[in-house]
């Protein structure tokens, strides 16, 4: 399978194949942490790029940072970009060459807040900075596509006049190069603003922006020349701050908007609507929490199971809960998730595995010397609704915020946010977990050198056999029996093969020698049946 030789050859002895293994317990891969030298560090947004490498952005102090990990966690390069005063990144994509887009927020000295979008390529090399100057007040890009084109389009706050008109529902067209094609800002007829917080792109180059108008829960359709060509605001009664939060098109073909409404009979409700591409409404969902108070839809997910997943948060009379509720393309209900834990939660992101799991990133309450905390955490939801596992990071008094999630489509979530307290005042955080349910390794017992330690597996062939390889340094290696499967490992040794039982499930014994105590040690398995790969283990014996 793979083979080469190595200074840790002998990492592990083979001793013999046992079974059992237990499933619903988070695995973490990995976790990474960055600051600047000012303790600071806040992640926004993350993808996983063509080239299979992960990047990040956020902020540190007043700066856009873009930070480069290789899928074992291993940081590539990390650009951090000051325009002269406060900066922020708000979300990323790639291109198909992995070039990389920001949207962000800058303020030069002297100047109003501009709408920015930067790029920068694999390599960390700054590409183009694009600057749509506010003359006064703010203005920002909250997200970017790339589209069917190979244009990029951005989605924010802008005026059409600066100074003139409030800043509104913005949206821009660029090149790859960074040059403009068209800038769009909505006029609203009472001049009280508004803004997009995030847009999709039809395979037409058709853009569609989903925000606020005026205190309404707004969504604009765009031609591809950044016309405009139908807009649908909704007003839950009260007139009061209703908005589309997050907004996606399904492959459906349909459009689904997530956010909140206030109704004559709830000051708050979690509101999820959905629309045709031209702007006709299908359908209005609405959702009360039992607590009765300010309920927000925050994301809105299209499955690969072809449902529709809302994410957010909920009051209920036993606290503010994690809430995510699943619903058919129709509308209908399939099943709502909302605990409440110990107090204060919330959804922020939400991704889906080719399983019909769910995978929930924001923040999970703890109490600490009697006052309520917030934890960067992920939730795993299985098929039916129900919890499958809760992750925080080891060090669980941290407080932090799980910002985005993204699948792999293979075994593997990245989450990417921030915690605080240690080491630093605040770090931008990326956690890798593995799903649990594909082929996935579960890590090693004790976890020490010197000692006997188990490797455990799940979700392999049926009486196949899978096959451990290691190695101390990120890569990309090709397994030459399978075409095509590439390990994120430099140099990979093979240690062993164990028998998978009628559950898929396999273990493998070896003794780790005192020689590898503090070194990190990359860990992968293969399905010898499927040549899939599981979950890339970052993992340092004590």
């Amino acid at each position: 399978m793979v083979a080469s030789p190595s200074a840790l050859a002998s990492l592990l002895l083979v001793l013999t194949p046992s079974a059992a293994v237990a499933t619903e317990e988070p695995i973490q891969n990995w976790l990474d942490g960055y600051a600047d030298a000012t303790d600071t560090g806040i992640g926004k947004a993350i993808c996983v790029a063509p080239d299979g490498h992960l990047y990040a952005t956020g902020q540190t102090a007043d700066d856009v940072v873009l930070r480069s990990l290789t899928s074992a966690g291993t940081e590539r390069w990390t650009l951090v970009w000051d325009s002269g005063g406060f900066d922020a990144g708000y979300a990323i994509a790639a291109d198909a060459t992995s070039n990389l887009y920001v949207a962000a927020e800058s303020r030069p000295p002297g100047g109003g807040y501009a709408f920015t979008v930067l790029s920068a390529n694999s390599s960390g090399q700054l590409r183009f900075v694009y600057s749509w100057p506010a003359a006064t007040g703010l203005q920002w890009a909250s997200d970017v596509k790339v589209g069917p084109d190979g244009n990029i389009y951005a989605a924010g706050q802008g005026s059409a006049n600066p100074g003139v008109d409030a800043p509104n529902m913005a949206a821009v067209g660029l090149t790859p190069d960074g040059y403009e094609c068209w800038r769009f800002a909505h006029r609203d007829r009472r001049n009280r603003g508004g803004n997009a917080w995030n847009l999709a792109v039809d395979d037409q180059a058709q853009v569609y922006l989903f925000g606020e108008i005026d205190n309404d829960f707004a969504v604009l359709g765009l031609e591809h020349d950044g016309r405009l060509r139908w807009t649908r605001r909704h007003d839950g009664g009260r007139n009061d701050w209703d908005k589309a939060e997050y907004g996606v098109l399904g492959e459906d073909g349909h459009l689904y908007a997530a956010g909140r409404t206030s109704t004559w009979t709830s000051e708050r409700t979690f509101t999820a609507i959905s629309f045709t591409t031209e702007g006709e409404p299908r359908w209005i969902y609405e959702y009360d929490g039992s607590g009765g108070s300010h309920d927000v839809a925050t994301t809105v997910h299209w499955g690969l199971d072809d449902n529709v997943y809302v994410g957010g948060k909920t009051v209920e009379t036993s606290g503010d809960a994690f809430t995510v509720i699943s619903l058919t393309p129709g509308g209908d209900e399939r099943w709502v998730f909302a605990p409440t834990w110990e107090g204060f939660n919330g959804v922020w992101s939400v991704t889906t595995d080719h399983a019909g799991n769910a995978y929930a990133a924001g923040f999970i309450a703890y109490r600490r010397m009697g006052f309520g905390m917030t934890r960067f955490g992920v939730a795993a939801i299985d098929p039916q609704g129900r919890e499958r596992w809760r992750y925080v990071p080891p060090e669980s008094d941290n407080s932090g915020i799980a910002d985005r999630i993204v699948f792999d489509g293979n075994a593997t979530l990245y989450a990417v946010g921030f915690r605080s307290g240690r080491p630093a005042e605040s770090n931008l955080t990326v956690a890798s977990l593995a799903t649990g349910t594909a082929l996935t390794l579960h890590g090693a017992d004790p976890g020490r050198a010197g000692a006997i330690n188990t490797f455990s597996v799940s979700g392999a062939t049926p009486g196949g056999a899978v096959g451990f390889v290691y190695g101390l340094e990120a890569g990309s290696t090709e397994v030459p029996q399978c075409p095509g499967l590439l390990l994120g490992i430099d140099d990979p040794v093979q240690v062993g093969f164990a028998p998978a039982d009628a559950q898929g499930e396999a273990t493998l014994q070896g003794f780790v020698p005192e020689p590898a105590a503090g070194r990190r040690v990359l860990i992968s398995v293969i399905d010898g049946a499927t040549c899939a790969a599981s979950n890339l283990m970052a993992l340092t014996f004590e």
